[in-house]
């Protein structure tokens, strides 16, 4: 997640295949400062790597995000271009 300014909330809600809700990432959770974060399936049992953030265990190997971003009226739409800058990786 890339570092969002401070007065804008938020959130990455994190959903395995039962479509059990079974983490966030945002606003509340971890604040604006951003971070690299690690969704491990049920079977992953490694040492948590250098540069991760936090590990998410996920109940399922595929797991899916709603993300949800704060505006404030409709011309703020080209202030939340960091959404560019999320990046999920296999």
């Amino acid at each position: 997640m890339p570092d969002i300014e401070d007065e804008r909330y938020y959130t990455a809600q994190l959903v395995d295949l039962y479509t059990f809700n079974f983490d966030y990432l945002g606003t509340r959770v971890e604040g604006n400062g951003g971070g690299n974060y690690l969704i491990s399936g049920p079977d992953w049992s490694a040492e948590q790597p250098e540069g991760i953030k936090r590990v998410i265990p996920s109940e399922t190997n595929l797991a899916y995000s709603l993300l949800r971003t704060q505006l404030f009226n409709p011309d703020d739409i080209d202030n939340v271009q960091f959404r560019k800058n999320i990046r999920l990786n296999p």
